[in-house]
């Protein structure tokens, strides 16, 4: 079963949610949780990979990873051109976003809202004058909205692995700033990897807020993108993302299915909450 889910709108509610039940009302689900722990705990302890699986991983010279970027990249890059080119439904919206956004969004250059490829807008309200840094910034569209909404006093980077989308999004900022009638440019685009932000010159304690749109399911190496994220924010900063998550092990052939890969199914981020604090602490 896969979930897609706006972290921050979900915690929210089921927070919400589950402080008006009481003890008793809780019990089915602290058990269910208990079950559903010990019954993974048995399916990792009895998993045995077939021989298929151990020759693969005896005669691919290359890294995983790097296998993975390229694989991604060619898809972001030579597959999808725009978004009526996905394939599946998994990377649309469940909901429409705040007002707010919605007007920011009429802002945004019809070329960059061609090739968006998100499953959300983890974009907070309230962040005038802030540092904004968005992991998988693709073409650009949750920059452009965050660049109206910090202000001319705040800063939006954008970070991205693949070439024809961060040509896209750098080709329309000047028209952008005119557009909100700004003299200065508050946005831009770095080349890189979002598992190493080191790498793309963005310094530790230098950003307020950093978002990610069905980005961090692509990664490889989601415990290095995490341990990025807490290095680079100030003390106080906050992550916002929407993403695609497994409630259980994704067989071995889905994984290396480059299609189901690219429309961010493959790569599914599953036990998310542990994988953040093992990377963190």
């Amino acid at each position: 079963m896969l979930l897609i889910v706006t972290v921050v709108e979900l915690t929210r509610e089921l927070g919400a949610q589950w402080g008006r039940l009481t003890d008793e009302q809780k019990q089915p689900f602290v058990r269910k949780a208990q079950e559903d722990k010990e019954r993974y705990q048995r399916e990792m302890a009895e998993y045995q990979p077939t021989e298929q699986e151990t020759n693969s991983e005896k005669t691919d010279q290359k890294a995983p990873e790097d296998n993975v970027h390229d694989d991604v990249r060619e898809y972001y890059s030579k597959v999808l051109t725009q978004t009526k080119d996905l394939k599946t439904s998994a990377c649309t919206s469940a909901s429409k976003p705040h007002p707010i956004i919605q007007e920011a969004l009429k802002h945004v250059p019809a070329p960059i809202k061609e090739k968006f490829y998100g499953c959300g807008t983890p974009i907070p309200l309230g962040i005038d004058g802030l540092t904004v840094l968005d992991l998988g910034s693709g073409s650009g569209r949750d920059c452009y909205i965050a660049a109206k909404l910090v202000g001319e006093d705040g800063r939006v980077i954008g970070v991205d692995m693949t070439d024809e989308q961060l040509s896209v999004a750098k080709e329309h900022v000047d028209e952008y700033m005119k557009t909100l009638g700004r003299e200065e440019s508050n946005l831009e685009f770095r080349k890189g990897y979002i598992e190493d932000l080191e790498q793309t010159g963005i310094e530790p304690d230098s950003v307020d807020i950093v978002i990610s749109n069905c980005v961090v399911n692509l990664s490889p190496k989601k415990d290095q993108v995490l341990r990025g994220v807490y290095r680079v924010l100030k003390e106080g900063g906050e992550f916002y993302f929407s993403d695609v998550y497994a409630d259980r092990r994704i067989a071995k052939h889905v994984q290396e299915h480059k299609v189901l890969y690219g429309e961010c199914i493959s790569g599914a981020s599953k036990i998310f909450r542990t994988k953040l604090t093992n990377s963190v602490c």
